[in-house]
């Protein structure tokens, strides 16, 4: 069997920087440390000023703390709100805050990092996640989690990960998010995202299903119903009709996923979501996030990858 490395190549992020001490003169960082994954979640832990707590890695995401971690920690409320909207569509208004110190292994610092601050008493805070590492950190530099190990490393130069940029898959152009395209039966096309913080393998919104489903190879309905999936920054999704499909086949770069099911949701303007934690659970993958972008999977079926840059081993 052979491995597959994808790598997402990603613009730096101005927001946060390592430390000049800590980055010595080359300004190289290398962090490797295990993660968890908890109902499919990966979890790791970091340290905010000193103060250890549980955070997931979502690459969906920006930084985040909790109401109550951020008190813990020390972190000032500056009077900062940031409005916008969730991935269900709804309006949300947060604080925003600067995370002086984080850390996530002993060595290297990241500093003047720009969070939001979780309303008091946020779902999430309830399921004893005190943050979000999310993409404003992640594109400082490459994100490679590593099923086999259970570890995640995170560097800014590619020296010594194995990747082969021949394999490369360009992105879709995005400010923030890690987004591909794919290709479905009867010539449809589609856009993902890489999403290291939801459950699923594959994320079906209700908008991008009223449109694929009149391709009539592209998707299969198994059945439907009303119900509430999504949980979004500004809490659960209303409820609404769900449609559970079968995806006969998809093709990702020059990998090809066959028979995929998915439960619609009602993601707002991301038609689907291809995501992480079940890729690295079903499929063995290994994945990256970078200022040039790559990630890999190893299935036992099907396999993955943008100009994500992809490299395979025996």
């Amino acid at each position: 069997m052979k491995r597959f490395w994808l790598l997402f190549l990603l613009p730096l992020c101005i927001w946060c920087s390592p430390s000049k001490g800590l980055a010595q003169e080359s300004g190289r960082f290398r962090i490797r440390i295990p993660y968890l994954e908890e109902n499919g979640k990966l979890i790791v832990t970091a340290f905010v000023n000193g103060v250890p707590g549980r955070f997931i890695v979502d690459t969906g995401a920006p930084c985040c703390v909790s109401h109550s971690f951020a008190a813990k920690a020390g972190i000032r409320d500056e009077g900062r709100t940031a409005q916008g909207v969730d991935s269900n569509g709804a309006a949300v208004s947060t604080s925003v805050v600067n995370i002086p110190s984080l850390k996530l292994d002993s060595v290297f610092t990241f500093t003047r990092l720009q969070a939001m601050k979780w309303a008091e008493g946020d779902m999430l805070e309830n399921l004893h996640i005190d943050g979000v590492i999310g993409y404003n950190l992640l594109k400082q530099g490459i994100l490679k989690l590593d099923a086999r190990t259970g570890s995640m490393t995170f560097t800014n130069y590619d020296g010594g990960l194995g990747i082969d940029y021949t394999r490369a898959i360009p992105m879709l152009p995005d400010t923030y998010l890690t987004m591909l395209r794919v290709q479905l039966k009867d010539g449809a096309c589609d856009t993902v995202m890489f999403d290291s913080g939801a459950k699923s393998f594959y994320e079906l919104s209700t908008k991008s299903f009223s449109r694929l489903r009149t391709v009539s190879k592209a998707l299969e309905v198994k059945g439907a119903g009303q119900g509430v999936l999504s949980l979004g920054a500004a809490g659960l999704e209303g409820k609404s009709p769900k449609y559970r499909v079968v995806i006969p086949q998809f093709k990702l770069g020059n990998f090809l996923f066959e028979e995929v099911t998915s439960v619609t949701t009602m993601l707002s303007t991301r038609a689907l979501v291809l995501t992480s934690c079940a890729m690295v659970r079903s499929s063995r993958i290994t994945g990256a996030m970078s200022s040039t972008s790559s990630l890999t999977t190893t299935g036992r079926s099907s396999t993955c990858m943008r100009r994500i840059g992809m490299s395979s081993s025996p």
